[in-house]
């Protein structure tokens, strides 16, 4: 198993659930009770994303590049905290 597509699942589900739980509005509102439960589906794109290298070892390139577009997509809101996770997906391992 790569040592840095599991800490990028890690980062991801870290950060995923640091997003749900804590307050991101100025107002102290967690995403889930500002948004409701479809914040699960959002937050669990980069979980999946990560997910895709451990199943798939030779897709990991791949799964780079889509994690990178959701962070540009994602950028104003969600999305730059999730940077560590495409950093840790690209870095090429060491053999």
């Amino acid at each position: 198993m790569k040592i840095r597509a599991v800490a990028s699942l890690l980062a991801a589900a870290v950060v995923s659930l640091l997003l749900l739980v804590m307050p991101v509005y100025s107002n102290g509102r967690t995403l889930l009770r500002v948004n409701g439960p479809r914040v699960f589906g959002i937050l669990a794109i980069p979980i999946v994303i990560a997910i895709v290298p451990l199943i798939f070892p030779k897709l990991r390139v791949a799964a780079a590049v889509v994690m990178f577009v959701f962070v540009l997509i994602g950028g104003f809101s969600i999305g730059l905290f999730y940077v560590p996770s495409v950093v840790l997906l690209a870095w090429p391992e060491r053999r």
